[in-house]
Formats: structure tokens, sequence, C-alpha cells
């Protein structure tokens, strides 16, 4: 479990910390070996600080505590099959909405590149425009 990352463990431990401070009835839910494994591998130095008076979905935690939270949910503490199919229609969305995401992110840096690249063309034609039109003054005043 030396791989898991430093961020996943922050996770683990603001999910251990949110599922400890619940209602013991959704703790129960939740098989003891998922708890323990929280409890293991979290950061044990992390200090998770959340503000009560606001929803748990304003406080800054990561996203990957909520989605850890929401199939959590999905899996243990929703009952009715209704609310499962809308929870799973949630996190697909969700889930395509990180994909655009990303793939918007990455067209961006493309066109930064490309912009980037023309601007560098552009230099190179200026440069080359003013040695020829530096050749043709020099030969003109001769």
């Amino acid at each position: 479990m030396n791989n898991i990352s430093q961020e996943d463990k922050i996770a683990y431990a603001e999910v251990d910390y949110i599922i400890h401070n619940m209602s013991p009835v959704y703790l129960e839910k939740i098989p003891s070996k998922l708890v323990d494994f929280f409890g293991e591998v979290k950061d044990q130095n992390y200090e998770v600080n959340l503000d009560r008076s606001i929803p748990l979905f304003q406080n800054d935690l990561k996203d990957y505590t909520f989605d850890l939270l929401n199939v959590i949910n999905l899996n243990y503490w929703t009952d009715d099959l209704t609310k499962k199919e809308e929870l799973k229609r949630i996190m697909n969305e969700s889930a395509n909405i990180y994909k655009i995401k990303n793939q918007l992110d990455i067209e961006e840096q493309e066109v930064e590149v490309i912009e980037d690249t023309k601007e560098e063309v552009k230099k190179g034609k200026n440069m080359f425009f003013k040695n020829i039109f530096s050749r043709f003054s020099k030969k003109a005043k001769k």
C-alpha cells in the first residue's frame, strides 16, 4: 500500500473522519473491512477540518473524497432502486463532464502551442523580410 498517493491518503482521511462523525446507522451499513481500510491507509497526520455550519459539499474537500462518498452512498446507504439509478446517472454524467473538461484542457494547450508556433513563424518571416529588405537597400545604394 506504499504506492498510494498523498492526495489519496488525504481523501481517505477525510472519508474516515466523515463516516466516523455521522450517525452510527450509516457507519454500520459500511463493511468493516472498508472502514478499516480507510483507517489504515489514511494520512495519519492530516487533520480534517470540516465546517459543520455549511453543507458538506461546500467544504474544501478533495474531489476524490466526494467520489468515494458517492460510491459509498450508492453501494451501502441508498436502498431505493430509483434513487440508485438516479445516482448512477449523475455519476456517469459527472464522469463525462470530467472527460470533456480534460479534452478541452488538452485542446486549449494545443491551441496555445499552435498560437506560439504561429508567432514564431511570424517572427521568422519578419526577420527574413527584414534581411531581404536590407540586402535590396544595400544593393540599391550601390
